[in-house]
């Protein structure tokens, strides 16, 4: 196909956008339906090769056809609900209703890029806690004398210690 867009839309009624675009060889197909409030998105990529005619959508009695053709092919797209596929032969046109297509911008991508992640920053030592309800009493943050733990692994250590016994990790000395 000569036309520099090879973007197309068309509204399918009750809320429902079909969106097309030719990328080299590959087409691909996203399905919208929703409000302004709540939006869904199906969309799906295929090699048919690059058009050379204007694809023609229509409206059967199972759903909504896609036709492409291609130097090396013509395909079949079918939409049912949310479900996009490919078929693998002509599909019965009775009584099928041909829906316009219009030229829109091309079909951005619905994933913004992941950002990178931050480091994480050094765990800030726990500040004491102490809880008491009658004559019971609970503390937290406060390691009692003598008592030490392994920073890696949580295995308890001697004072003494200067590596885990159970994980070999370098203990702190303080």
């Amino acid at each position: 196909m000569q036309d520099q867009t090879m973007a197309y839309q068309c509204d399918l009624g009750t809320g429902q956008r079909l969106y097309l675009e030719n990328r080299g060889t590959q087409t691909i197909v996203r399905l919208t339906s929703g409000s302004a409030r709540q939006q869904q998105s199906q969309q799906s990529n295929f090699e048919t090769g690059e058009w050379q005619t204007l694809p023609k959508v229509f409206r059967t009695g199972t759903g909504i056809i896609l036709q492409i053709e291609s130097a090396q092919k013509q395909s079949f797209v079918s939409l049912q609900a949310q479900r996009i596929g490919t078929l693998s032969h002509l599909p019965d046109m009775t009584g099928a209703e041909v829906l316009s297509l219009q030229p829109t911008e091309a079909i951005a991508s619905s994933f913004k890029p992941m950002e990178p992640m931050q480091p994480m920053q050094p765990m800030q030592p726990m500040k004491p806690m102490e809880m008491k309800m009658g004559n019971m009493q609970m503390q937290m943050g406060t390691p009692q004398s003598g008592q030490r733990f392994c920073s890696q692994c949580g295995e308890s250590v001697r004072v003494s210690d200067r590596f885990c016994s159970h994980c070999g990790t370098q203990l702190s000395t303080n």
